[in-house]
């Protein structure tokens, strides 16, 4: 669903839990509701919920959080902010090398706009058999406020060893990214992008 047009075009909302109304009431509060109600999903163990993913079972993905700048585990993040992502996850052997982690971001539309790899940044990766975790950090949240479901993928020399949609669902909020005085417009793009301007 995407909330910024929810919130903007409606005054009330309802939520439901299967087929039942759980709310009823200020479009912003029922917005809140719905994200707290994916949230129960969302934390749910990924451990029990591998069945439902693919990969040769080498890795297993067993946990999802978002933090922000102060190190307190968060649902939601406004933009401009510090975010880490830890993910934790049990390796059934030890590991090292071209082993790629990541993390896909999916707006309300279901588009990817953001991708955090090992890839990316080309680290020669070791991880000890059992639990492992790993930290993707970003000094200043670039995308726009909106509802993201985030996907986790683990390959080894490009072969997948774990891969889960939905993994986990979080919420950016409405923020500066350039200067505190002046909130990002979140109808120019999609996210906000660190540069500079020089003149001759």
């Amino acid at each position: 669903h995407n909330m910024i047009a929810i919130q903007s075009l409606c005054n009330k909302g309802i939520v439901l839990e299967q087929g039942k109304v759980i709310f009823y009431g200020d479009i912003s509060q029922a917005v809140n509701r719905y994200i707290e109600s994916r949230k129960i999903i969302s934390n749910q163990p990924l451990a029990e919920r591998f069945q439902k993913s693919d990969g040769d079972g080498r890795l297993r993905f067993t946990k999802f959080s978002m933090k922000d700048g102060s190190g307190k585990e968060v649902f939601s993040i406004p933009l401009g902010s510090k975010a880490v992502f830890e993910v934790e996850f049990d390796c059934m052997e030890e590991m090292e090398g071209d082993i790629q982690i990541s993390v896909g971001f999916y707006n309300s539309f279901n588009v990817r706009v953001i991708t955090l790899s090992t890839r990316h940044l080309a680290m020669n990766c070791h991880f000890r058999k059992g639990q492992n975790r790993i930290h993707f950090i970003i000094p200043r949240m670039p995308l726009f406020p909106d509802t993201f479901s985030i996907s986790l993928y683990a390959a080894k020399d490009n072969y997948g060893m774990a891969h889960i949609i939905d993994a986990a669902t979080i919420q950016i909020t409405a923020g500066a990214f350039y200067d505190p005085a002046v909130l990002s417009n979140p109808h120019k793009s999609l996210v906000d992008v660190d540069y500079s301007i020089e003149t001759d």
